[in-house]
């Protein structure tokens, strides 16, 4: 039972945040609550089944505490008024994507703010086709407006998607040059910028453009606005648009060849395990430490040094103390849709895998281990 304890604290936490959003409760009864299961827990420990009882409801409190807290954060970020102008100094990060407007080219961005305590983000609009590197450092007047929520459950959660981003609006810059750099990217960033660049350049020369970016989608993630939207509606119709995103699938991939290659050159234990983080750390920044890619990496790596250190490795309870860490970082993970879909996706493969390729048994190898790897994947994730 105690192998399982793991993933139940997780489904009690990320449960416990869902509740407590919904039902607004008070830090100090989700405090209380989870001082007396903890203690439960300390009684019970002899008794497997009352312990891992104990342990899971102890997260449901422990999950009304974290909120709280990361409301309360969130809450004390700087705000501003609608159309009014603010002088900001703003770190450019991730963009969002370039768009054609009857005004010309414009490019979002999500910014952090560098002039106010606690630092918050917004959306930042600027005019001409990504004209700044990520991590630069720019200046100047921003027009400010509130941002848009849709009071429809069929779309996007952009609710919790603020919260989870610490951002607080959106800002337009009214007219070219009224941002102004002071201060380059930094040398990780700059370093990060010129690979991603250098690997596009490449790709360009041997496919063109379209197809480069779509080879650079498949691999990193991003440049989705680059894409041609034919390119992207086939995708779509056939079912492959999730294909596109970085996924636990690409650590995957990676390990298996570092680890692949280790073996094949006879690589101490501890040495491949080095390796394998380097390489790990290396492509997970790349792919910008999306949510599914921090999952596969850290389980990857747990993983690759239970195999190095020759420990017993049960994937399931890894897979959860890595969601509770995640959550723990950041409750509202728990809304968001990829985190659900990568870790859901991972639970079902755990479960029922074997299971199925044992009731698969009839069928050729070839064809039954990514049937039942396929299907595995899906069940925890259809609604019924």
């Amino acid at each position: 039972m105690r192998q399982y304890i793991g993933f139940m604290a997780a489904l009690s936490l990320s449960g416990g945040i869902i509740i407590a959003d919904k039902c607004s409760l008070p830090c100090w009864l989700g405090l209380s609550w989870f001082v007396i299961f903890l203690i439960l827990a300390w009684i019970w420990r002899r008794k497997n089944v009352w312990f891992c009882l104990a342990v899971s409801l102890a997260f449901l409190g422990l999950a009304v505490v974290r909120l709280d807290i990361s409301e309360n954060r969130y809450n004390s970020l700087p705000r501003y008024e609608n159309n009014r102008d603010a002088a900001l100094t703003l770190k450019i990060g991730e963009k969002k994507g370039t768009y054609e407007t009857d005004k010309g080219e414009v490019t979002k961005y999500i910014a952090s703010i560098q002039s106010e305590r606690p630092e918050g983000k917004i959306y930042l609009t600027v005019k001409g086709a990504d004209p700044y590197p990520q991590g630069t450092t720019v200046q100047g007047d921003v027009r400010m407006k509130d941002l848009t929520l849709f009071k429809n459950d069929g779309l996007y959660d952009f609710y919790h998607y603020y919260r989870q981003q610490a951002v607080v609006g959106r800002g337009e810059e009214k007219k070219k040059g009224n941002l102004t750099v002071c201060a380059e990217a930094g040398v990780y960033d700059r370093t990060i910028n010129l690979i991603h660049a250098n690997i596009t350049s490449f790709f360009k020369e041997i496919l063109g453009g379209d197809r480069a970016y779509i080879l650079t989608s498949l691999l990193f993630g991003g440049n989705y606005d680059r894409l041609p939207p034919a390119v992207l509606q086939s995708f779509a119709a056939t079912g492959l648009i999730h294909i596109l995103s970085v996924s636990g699938a690409h650590i995957t991939l990676v390990l298996a060849v570092v680890t692949s290659v280790g073996k094949l050159f006879s690589v101490r234990n501890k040495t491949l395990y080095l390796l394998a983080g380097i390489f790990v750390f290396f492509y997970s920044a790349l792919s910008s430490f999306t949510v599914p890619v921090l999952r596969s990496a850290c389980m990857g790596l747990i993983g690759t040094y239970a195999l190095a250190a020759e420990r017993e490795y049960t994937p399931l309870h890894v897979l959860g103390l890595v969601m509770t860490g995640l959550v723990l970082y950041n409750p509202y993970l728990a809304y968001d849709l990829s985190f659900r879909l990568s870790c859901g996706a991972t639970a079902g493969i755990i479960l029922f895998s074997r299971r199925l390729n044992e009731i698969f048994s009839f069928i050729t190898p070839f064809i039954r281990l990514p049937l039942a790897l396929s299907i595995s994947a899906q069940l925890l994730l259809v609604r019924f």
